[in-house]
């Protein structure tokens, strides 16, 4: 595959009280519509991964997260709109401070799921390596 563009993104495995991990489902306008996925995002250019990551939790969910930590770093490649990206994903751990969440309009829903649950659903591709791996 010839790569268009390169991405690093950060990603946030976010667990509940019981040990469930966040996850959001994308909107109809976006690539990938009605997927799922990890909280996560662009890292902006002269932007630290763990910046980005704050940023990114806050913009998508409204939340704050505690004891995060770096856990691995992944790669991938997609097509999205035409392109064929190469993502290289910085993953966290991370503990939800509340859990009142409220999606932006890029995500119609949310949901806590264990991992069984979680890769049954569609998902945004590279996340079910991340939570076949980490989970």
């Amino acid at each position: 595959m010839i790569i268009d563009k390169v991405l690093i993104i950060v990603s946030a495995i976010i667990k509940n009280e019981k040990d469930k991990v966040l996850l959001l489902q994308r909107s109809k306008k976006s690539s990938y519509p009605g997927h799922w996925q990890l909280v996560e995002g662009k890292l902006e250019e002269d932007e630290l991964p763990l910046g980005a990551l704050e940023r990114e939790v806050k913009e998508e969910t409204g939340v704050k997260v505690s004891q995060i930590k770096m856990n691995t770093v992944t790669y991938n490649e997609i097509e999205a709109k035409g392109l064929k990206y190469l993502c290289f994903r910085i993953v966290f751990d991370a503990k939800v401070v509340s859990s009142k969440i409220k999606t932006s309009d890029e995500h119609i829903s949310f949901g806590w799921f264990n991992k069984d649950e979680a890769i049954k659903l569609p998902l945004l591709p590279g996340t079910e390596n991340i939570l076949d791996k980490l989970l």
